[in-house]
């Protein structure tokens, strides 16, 4: 089994300096772990998306893992 980086991303809610989303994220070969903490709205998914993408891209993934354990609030945006 071969682990790749973790990646740690935090985003604030615009304005507050609250933390709105922590996104980790993991690849084992060619798996793509995510882990979401928080808010999955309009404002973050767009974020989530660019950064999954990038991995997916150049990591040669083909599968992906949610863990939407500690997310406290998603709205349709975040489907």
């Amino acid at each position: 089994m071969e682990l790749g980086e973790n990646h740690h991303y935090t985003f604030f809610e615009g304005g507050k300096g609250t933390v709105s989303l922590e996104i980790d994220m993991k690849t084992i070969e060619d798996i793509l772990c995510i882990r979401l903490k928080g808010d999955l709205d309009h404002h973050t998914a767009e974020d989530l998306k660019n950064k999954a993408s990038q991995l997916i891209e150049t990591g040669g993934i083909l599968h992906i893992i949610l863990n939407l354990g500690e997310l406290s609030f998603m709205d349709s945006s975040g489907l």
